[in-house]
């Protein structure tokens, strides 16, 4: 589970390599996953919180990037 992989999970939650990026923030992780793994790492980290666990209707975990996570994503690009 390396930061770039994360970067990119958090990046695909944005939007950011659409036409309009960061049009939204969320990303959906089914519970044995490996990406669930992946966010709760990032939420550990502060750059990301859990927006919803599953229940009897939805079957996903939800996570929003927070502003950390945000400018992480943003000191990446810039070091391209």
């Amino acid at each position: 589970m390396d930061e770039q992989s994360q970067i990119k999970l958090m990046r695909h939650a944005c939007g950011v390599d659409s036409k309009d990026p960061y049009f939204r923030n969320y990303y959906m992780a089914a519970p044995e996953s490996v990406e669930r793994r992946m966010w709760d790492v990032m939420v550990e980290k502060g750059w990301a919180i859990p927006s919803r666990e599953p229940d009897d209707l939805h079957h996903y975990y939800i996570y929003r990037v927070t502003e950390n996570g945000k400018e992480e994503m943003r000191a990446e690009e810039d070091s391209r």
